[in-house]
């Protein structure tokens, strides 16, 4: 790994010999095998440190304390914080959690029932309005084939599951494509050109790399004017980007690029393994950019306004699906007296975090219980958990370690933007 879960058991380390208690610590990770091991190496630590200060009755106590502290996965703590306020959370005494495949079962059998009531036309306008069911399913499905939209309302499902407004997600989609307001500006273009600047910025780091390599190696000095020339193009577009330009401003720029040839090099040259990486970075490069002309920048200014209403048509369905889908669901669950295990974020989440977006006085009086907060593999989080960690700090008690690089949980609808935005912010 790259030493992320050693950085955190260092920080708790100094923490304790500077006199702070493990036992007004709250430390998470995301498996239970994570969790053992992040308790295993804080003994290991502690004993060590012990060795070398047997006298210290501070960290004696610690080591004491570390079987009782509060080391473990983020749905074990958010599954104790909802049984300890299952009242305020709106829950039986006896609630249960669903399994995986209990869950995946039960969201297929609601699904498939949803979507037969929907072409047989049982389900009321006022409870869900979809104009046109078949092409609502051949938007998101396959023609044809049921089963494939199941699968996909299923996926949607769990991607909403992951953000905080659940399915109200969709209805701040649909309005951010009301109006006028240009493509660049809506979380679908910010979304696109994100990953552009993303492209060009890795990009125009290689190529000014080989304008400074072919400055100092006068046996690919002919290299430098088509490398030159693809930077310039690269912080073209980024200016664009960057002083918020339309988008048909940046497609235009975009469409512009020309691939200048690659000059000559000098007789008889063999490329180092350097010059190879170049050219082999170049050729990639233009074979993202032809990928980004065809599915991207396809679309001129007109196209663009109608898919923008298309698109608002199609989320609207969505809505409307989406919103009914998860009331069944909801009444199954609330007869069998369980909850899944996104529910129980959920629950958490609305435990300690009001409609306002500020913490809740049980939020507030449980800040009091932690001096420090710890988040292992952040990188791996989601909106809601973030959320939830977000609730209980005091705003600087939180330490949370990850790296972009190993984010393994996308499946599960992990957000690694989070880690991403928190980096910048701290950078």
């Amino acid at each position: 790994g790259s030493g992320k879960t050693a950085v955190l058991t260092q920080r708790i380390i100094e923490k304790l010999w500077a006199g702070e208690d493990i036992s007004r610590m709250l430390v998470v990770t995301f498996t239970n095998d994570a969790a053992a091991d992040l308790r295993e190496k804080i003994r290991s630590a502690l004993s060590k440190a012990l060795l070398e200060s047997p006298d210290s009755r501070h960290m004696s106590r610690q080591l004491i304390k570390l079987s009782g502290a509060k080391i473990s996965t983020i749905s074990s703590f958010c599954l104790s914080l909802v049984k300890s306020n299952y009242r305020a959370a709106g829950l039986p005494s006896d609630f249960g959690v669903l399994s995986e495949t209990q869950d995946v079962l039960l969201r297929k059998s609601i699904a498939d029932e949803l979507i037969s009531d929907f072409f047989y036309g049982r389900v009321p306008k006022e409870e869900a309005d979809i104009s046109d069911f078949a092409a609502f399913a051949d938007t998101f499905g396959k023609p044809g084939n049921d089963e494939a939209l199941a699968e996909s309302v299923s996926a949607i499902y769990d991607k909403l599951s992951s953000t905080a407004l659940f399915e109200e997600t969709l209805a701040v989609w649909m309005r951010e494509l009301e109006g006028e307001e240009d493509f660049a500006k809506t979380k679908f273009g910010k979304s696109a050109l994100a990953y552009i600047s993303k492209f060009l910025a890795h990009f125009g780091r290689i190529f000014d790399a080989m304008v400074a390599y072919a400055a100092e190696h006068d046996e690919v000095a002919g290299y430098a004017s088509a490398f030159a020339s693809d930077s310039a193009f690269i912080s073209a577009i980024e200016a664009k980007i960057e002083r918020g330009a339309p988008w048909s401003e940046i497609r235009s720029v975009f469409l512009s690029y020309s691939a200048e040839r690659l000059g000559r090099a000098a007789k008889g040259y063999v490329p180092t393994g350097e010059v190879a990486f170049f050219r082999e970075a170049r050729d990639e490069f233009k074979d993202e950019y032809k990928s980004l002309c065809s599915k991207v920048f396809i679309f001129g200014e007109e196209a663009c306004s109608e898919g923008k209403k298309m698109l608002r048509r199609a989320l609207a369905d969505l809505y409307e699906f989406i919103k009914i889908y998860k009331r069944r669901l909801d009444a199954e669950k609330r007869r069998r007296h369980a909850i899944s295990f996104s529910d129980i974020e959920h629950k958490a989440l609305a435990l300690v975090c009001g409609a306002d977006g500020e913490p809740t006085e049980l939020a507030r009086s449980m800040q009091d219980d932690f001096d420090e907060i710890y988040i292992d593999e952040y990188q791996d989080t989601n909106e809601v958990q973030d959320k939830i960690f977000t609730s209980l700090s005091k705003g600087d008690n939180r330490f949370v370690v990850g790296d972009i690089k190993q984010c393994i949980y996308a499946f599960r609808s992990a957000d690694p933007s989070i880690f991403e935005d928190t980096n910048y912010e701290y950078d």
